[in-house]
């Protein structure tokens, strides 16, 4: 069994996901891009681990591309440069623990994608212009994963709305066009893209 199928295994076994990494993190098991976000603080309050943990415990559905989109989403944060977004360090230092952990090359660079792009501007107003340039920048493939993301990065500060980002995804849909659709999303935390997968 491949590491990554291990962990994913492992993150699913338990009642709340974030207790196995918090668990991996007491045994000193985690890489240590994820261990030093211990001890990293955020804006809002808490450690950019916390952060994290909230985001693993709302992302749904959880699968592979997401569990990993959200542990290493703001892997980058305190190693920011002028030049260079959290987004973007968090990408580049996630794809060498994900092939130690035997993630295939296709999976690592969809969610490189996905994180990279997170912190994406949306808004109603965008121009369809706008609105395929973003689908562009993600890829279409990667959509569903990068609302998952978002939604869940939104609900981990203190419940957030996410009314926002499920008008943004419909519209999104609507520009995609009749290959996807909305559908109600069963936990009742929105709406989700399906099909196009």
């Amino acid at each position: 069994m491949r590491t990554c199928d291990a962990l994913l295994l492992g993150t699913t076994m338990v009642s709340t996901p974030s207790d196995y990494w918090r668990r991996l993190y007491v045994k000193g098991l985690l890489p240590p891009l994820l261990e030093d976000l211990y001890d990293t603080d955020n804006r809002h309050g808490e450690t950019v681990f916390d952060h994290t943990m909230n985001v693993l415990d709302a992302i749904r559905p959880l699968n592979m591309i997401n569990m990993f989109s959200a542990l290493f989403h703001d892997a980058g944060k305190g190693w920011e440069y002028e030049d260079i977004s959290h987004e973007k360090i968090s990408a580049r230092e996630a794809c060498p623990v994900l092939r130690l952990w035997g993630v295939d090359h296709e999976t690592i660079t969809r969610i490189s994608s996905i994180i990279e792009c997170h912190m994406s501007h949306i808004k109603e107003d965008l121009s369809d212009k706008a609105v395929r340039n973003f689908i562009a920048r993600v890829g279409e493939e990667n959509l569903k994963g990068w609302f998952s993301l978002r939604k869940a990065d939104s609900q981990a500060y203190s419940g957030a709305s996410i009314s926002i980002i499920c008008r943004f995804e419909k519209r999104v849909a609507a520009t995609i066009g009749s290959n996807c659709k909305i559908v109600t999303d069963p936990s009742g935390d929105g709406c989700l893209i399906t099909g196009g997968e």
